[in-house]
């Protein structure tokens, strides 16, 4: 068997029916703003396109039913941006989502986070914005072991380990685990 060409497997995969779902989400994403107005793309945003339904997640369950009641509104414009042939049958309004990803942005860590160590020196620099791939790869190996480096020891296993975890157990999680 002869190995595939990697610009031969990214035409296959940008022809597969999920990748031209996903590129119509991403659409739909864009343009939901326009298609929604813009006090309700503040409070909601798509998630997923499966089979004709949309998932879009919303910031309180107000939103969730004052949507519900637009559902059918919301389904017309959508057909009128993207016209008939790639119609949503229906869309359902859910608050799991919305609290999902925006506590992941929306919220920093706070500094006494037992995660959070204060670095000390500055990480390698990326000399040149056009480089390889395997340049880019070995940058970020750099960074990694620049960021493992910057941890105090383990007394057990000697790998960098968080503070707040060597304060509490005298050793790191993993050889907590293992004992």
């Amino acid at each position: 068997m002869k190995p595939a060409s990697l610009a031969s497997l990214l035409a296959e995969l940008t022809r597969s029916p999920q990748m031209a779902r996903n590129a119509r989400l991403v659409q739909l994403q864009k343009q939901w703003p326009d298609i929604a107005g813009a006090a309700v793309s503040a409070h909601s945003r798509p998630l997923r396109l499966q089979e004709g339904t949309l998932t879009v997640a919303v910031s309180s369950a107000v939103w969730a039913q004052n949507l519900g009641y637009q559902r059918r509104l919301l389904i017309n414009r959508i057909a009128a941006v993207w016209g008939s042939a790639e119609a949503i049958h229906d869309i359902r309004f859910e608050t799991t989502g919305w609290y999902a990803r925006t506590r992941s942005t929306a919220l920093p860590l706070l500094p006494e986070h037992p995660l959070i160590v204060p670095l000390a020196g500055q990480p390698p620099v990326l000399r040149d914005p056009s480089t390889t791939l395997s340049e880019r790869l070995e940058r970020l190996q750099q960074l990694a072991q620049w960021r493992i480096g910057q941890l105090p020891a383990c007394p057990r296993c000697r790998l960098g380990a968080p503070p707040r975890e060597l304060e509490r157990w005298g050793m790191c999680g993993s050889c907590i685990v293992r004992s």
